[in-house]
């Protein structure tokens, strides 16, 4: 799983760097305005990955700004990493000792 996660992010990095190239220094011809759309696109698609995220864990976990930052330029794969952390985290009540009554 862990290699499936580093993989997908080296993918990701690779698209918003060509598609972040694209509108710093503009390809030639019709390519311009089809990565700057595809930008547009990837972008859309990831703030609405945000939102489902956002919705989807309310109650049941507490995301920092951190995850939403993964979620939005990672997508789905922030998701999982988001995920993840959030359940190798001891949860409050198992790092809390355990009070015993003496009788």
């Amino acid at each position: 799983m862990r290699w499936i996660i580093y993989v997908g992010q080296a993918v990701f990095i690779g698209l918003w760097a060509v598609l972040i190239a694209n509108l710093i220094w503009p390809f030639p011809g019709k390519a311009f305005a089809l990565f700057t759309l595809l930008l547009l696109i990837v972008t859309l698609m990831h703030l609405v990955n945000v939102l489902l995220f956002m919705g989807m864990v309310q109650g049941r976990m507490r995301p920092d700004k951190k995850d939403y930052w993964n979620v939005f330029v990672f997508g789905i794969i922030g998701w999982l990493m988001a995920l993840r952390r959030h359940q190798q985290a001891p949860s409050v009540s198992e790092s809390e000792p355990h009070s015993q009554d003496p009788q």
